[in-house]
This record gives C-alpha cells, sequence and structure tokens, in this order.
C-alpha cells in the first residue's frame, strides 16, 4: 500500500503528481527487497489505550511525529452512543492524545474518515499516515 493522501487531487481521482506516487511503493520494494537504508514506512497506528476522558494512539515507523492545524481537525472522537465529535488532539513522541469535553468516557476514534480529508500526520521521513479508525462500527456512505 502507498499513502498518497498528501499528494491527491480532490477534483480528480488520479493524482498529477505520479512521481511522489510512484516513489512511494518504490521504497518500499527498495528497503525489502533490494535491502537498501532508505525510509519507506508511514506512521501506521498499531494500538490504544483508554485513560479516563482520553485515548491514547500508539504508531509504528512514527519517530518526530508531526502535523498542521487543519489535519489535528481530522480526528474524532465518540462514546458508546456511536456519536462521533471533533477531537482535541495532542502529539507527543510517538504517541497521539486525544479526547474531547463532549465525551465523558472515550471508547473509540477515528482520523481522516471521509472521501475529502487531506490528512498530513507525518512522521520524520515525511511520509503521511493513512486514515484509519479504532472501531467497527457499521457506517452510511
Amino acid at each position: 500500500m502507498a499513502v498518497t493522501n498528501d499528494v491527491g487531487n480532490l477534483d480528480h481521482i488520479h493524482p498529477k503528481d505520479k512521481r511522489t506516487v510512484g516513489k512511494k511503493p518504490a521504497s518500499v520494494a527498495l528497503k525489502k527487497d533490494c535491502k537498501k537504508d532508505i525510509p519507506f514506512s508511514w506512521p501506521i497506528f498499531s494500538s490504544m489505550i483508554i485513560e479516563g476522558k482520553r485515548i491514547l494512539l500508539s504508531f509504528n515507523h512514527a519517530e518526530d511525529l508531526n502535523t498542521d492545524q487543519e489535519t489535528l481537525k481530522l480526528f474524532e472522537i465518540a462514546g458508546s452512543d456511536s456519536r462521533f465529535h471533533p477531537a482535541n488532539v495532542k502529539i507527543s513522541e510517538k504517541k497521539i492524545i486525544v479526547f474531547s469535553r463532549k465525551v465523558k468516557k472515550p471508547v473509540t476514534i477515528r482520523f481522516a474518515f471521509s472521501d475529502t480529508a487531506q490528512a498530513r500526520l507525518y512522521n520524520g521521513s515525511r511520509l503521511p499516515a493513512a486514515a484509519f479508525r479504532t472501531d467497527n462500527w457499521p457506517f452510511n456512505l
């Protein structure tokens, strides 16, 4: 898989920047098959821990996580009522802390969970995280 949400085009399904799109799967092949010492992986969600009113998210390949204010708005949090609310987010080393005053007992989060999300959550190699969710609730498109 190659994450291309940082080079996509909302008006057309095919990104104009083909070179960057092609470099992403090529770097995975060079790392895994040719044993090149190059960055190849985006931040991959690995686990979550609920601590009171907040959720701590952990990632693999997440050295130096960074983002912009618009991307922080793409995190949503929900309690057992299945109603998602915009979340407050703090990045701390390889973890992301997610919480909201509207959710007293959080159970799940979603990140960039829309057709138009332009998520720019990067690791230190400037590779973007893919959209993800921690729930398996049904949803309507």
